[in-house]
């Protein structure tokens, strides 16, 4: 190597650690506005490629084990997949707290959201260096995405979610499992009155915790897919080892050959 090509090397060295180290919030913000934008247009691609409401009965896996392997980390930012609610592929801006919203992106949405027309980030943090260009490289940069469609949410009795595995390299869903919840009540038991708020509060919450864990089994159940979630997402505690009574996961429908 020459002096010059040393040179070379030790200068793109250093540009690059002082992106991933030194850059402001908000210098990174702008340095991935470009990226988010052309991930906004893949994402509209990968709606319209999935089948359509209805379509998906049984489960179908992939046909062999995932290369590379799927990892959804929601501990140590190793991860080279992402989750997706099926609305927020084409308008990640929009509010679906009043739906089912299961939150289980891990930077991707987020990274959608910043580099979006309105950067909800708050100003305070704008002129921070806390690696967000590297977090949002990587979920700029996943291989696979899963993708959640509720196609029956009617609480207290019943859950039905669609779930996509979309391989992004190839815009193709590879993985489709249908998961459907039982409540264990009725809309009789929802009571009535100044009970019947914090009732239908509680159902929300269950239904929340159950479908965030049936979702988390049944993609780490895949071949070649691994999901890192042995810290909560629930204040600290271990919420899938104690699921709420309120709603059961129904047996798997006998997966597509």
């Amino acid at each position: 190597m020459t002096g010059t090509s040393r040179w070379l090397v030790l200068l793109l060295s250093t540009v690059s650690l002082g992106a991933s180290c030194g850059e402001t919030n908000i210098d990174a913000i702008a340095r991935l506005r470009p990226r988010g934008s052309e991930l906004r247009s893949r994402l509209v691609e990968v709606s319209l490629a999935l089948p359509p409401p209805g379509a998906v009965g049984a489960a179908r896996p992939p046909i062999s084990a995932f290369v590379p392997p799927l990892v959804l980390d929601y501990e140590g930012g190793r991860s080279n997949a992402d989750v997706l609610m099926e609305s927020q592929l084409t308008r990640p801006e929009r509010d679906i707290s009043a739906e089912l919203d299961l939150m289980l992106s891990v930077d991707l949405l987020s990274c959608l959201l910043w580099t979006g027309p309105k950067n909800p980030l708050d100003q305070s943090v704008w002129d921070d260096s806390t690696g967000l260009g590297a977090d949002c490289e990587r979920a700029f940069a996943v291989r696979w995405l899963v993708v959640i469609r509720p196609s029956v949410y009617d609480l207290p009795e019943r859950v039905e979610l669609q779930v996509f595995v979309v391989d992004m390299l190839r815009r193709q869903v590879v993985a489709e499992i249908p998961i459907a919840l039982a409540g264990r009540y009725d809309k009789a038991d929802l009571g009535r009155g100044r009970f019947a708020g914090e009732a239908e509060r509680q159902l929300r919450s269950d239904a929340f915790v159950v479908a965030r864990c049936a979702v988390s089994h049944r993609i780490d159940a895949l071949p070649g897919a691994v999901v890192h979630a042995r810290k909560s997402w629930l204040d600290g505690a271990d919420a899938c080892a104690t699921v709420p009574t309120t709603f059961r996961e129904l047996a798997p429908l006998r997966q597509a050959r």
